[in-house]
């Protein structure tokens, strides 16, 4: 059965200094539905980066801020950006060998990663401040549901 209450971290006001959980409102809203050319996905992680504390200022910026009253998260989804560098794709016909080494690597642990999970969207406002605080290692994601179980 779908959900029908999608949870929603809305910009309560602007916060001052450190961001606190009352500069957000958890609320729960009913699912949007699909308009043509679009899909409703389901999310189990965010991701929060530095940006995420800037768009919540009411200043100019490379984006529009976050609205009081706005989803805080969902412009992070709707946005692209250029990255210029090395590209996978640049490498596509080399897909498959790079799949078996990495696979490989990762088996015989030559490869590691450490990533900063912090269970719960509540929690959300409390993670953003590790990423300046130094509280968080390798990529820091909040766990906002749990993937749905196999039948």
């Amino acid at each position: 059965m779908p959900d029908t209450v999608n949870r929603e971290l809305r910009l309560r006001r602007r916060p001052v200094g450190r961001i606190a959980p009352d500069d957000f409102e958890l609320v729960r809203a009913p699912v949007p539905t699909a308009g043509p050319g679009e899909a409703v996905v389901r999310n189990l992680y965010l991701s929060l980066d530095p940006t995420n504390r800037i768009w919540v200022e009411d200043v100019e910026q490379y984006m529009p801020p976050v609205q009081l009253g706005d989803v805080m998260f969902d412009t992070i989804l709707m946005k692209r950006l250029r990255v210029q560098g090395f590209i996978v794709i640049d490498y596509l016909p080399r897909f498959a060998e790079a799949i078996t080494q990495l696979a490989q690597w990762m088996a015989e642990g030559k490869l590691k990663h450490r990533d900063t999970i912090v269970d719960g969207l509540e929690r959300a406002p409390e993670a953003l401040n590790l990423l300046f605080d130094g509280g968080n290692v390798g990529k820091l994601i909040v766990k906002i549901a749990d993937p749905p179980r196999k039948l």
